[in-house]
């Protein structure tokens, strides 16, 4: 690992998929599809979506914080900016509407508020959908949802 808890462009901490003719490699996550309606994550019920987002900028966060770069709630505006860029949002997003409501959402949510103090394994059992998904997976997604955004594993 580089500075900053970044990955080296060439390293995956969950794997490369290589193309066997050109010989090029990327990261598993950069084909993970996130956000299937099949799984719930629908435009009527976009909350769940918005939950998890927060909550992987929570993770990140929370690690800059234990490294000592800043509050937990700077940088939500930004880390918005790079899951546009990151292609990983549903085909339901439409920038103009979920981005201020995601913002609206972090700040008047009683569990999305970013000033809300929540330690990590309280997110990971916040999304086990009531014992369906183990932590350990929940923890997996939100690493692979990092990495997809930042290039970065927390």
């Amino acid at each position: 690992m580089t500075g900053h808890g970044v990955w080296p462009a060439s390293y995956s901490p969950f794997g490369q998929v290589v193309n066997p003719t050109t010989g090029l490699s990327i990261p598993v996550s950069h084909n993970t599809k996130f956000f299937e309606e099949l799984f719930g994550y629908t435009d009527s019920n976009p909350q769940r979506t918005y939950e998890e987002l927060i909550d992987a900028f929570r993770l990140q966060r929370s690690a800059d914080a234990r490294n000592g770069s800043g509050p937990t709630t700077a940088g939500f505006t930004d880390f918005l900016e790079k899951v546009q860029a990151s292609k990983m949002v549903p085909n339901w997003w439409k920038e103009d509407v979920h981005v201020p409501a995601i913002l609206a959402f972090s700040e008047t949510d009683e569990w999305a508020r970013l000033d809300r103090v929540v330690d990590d394994d309280q997110i990971f059992m916040r999304h086990t959908d009531g014992g369906k998904r183990r932590p350990s997976i929940v923890k997996l997604r939100l690493q692979m949802m990092s990495e997809r955004i930042w290039g970065t594993k927390f």
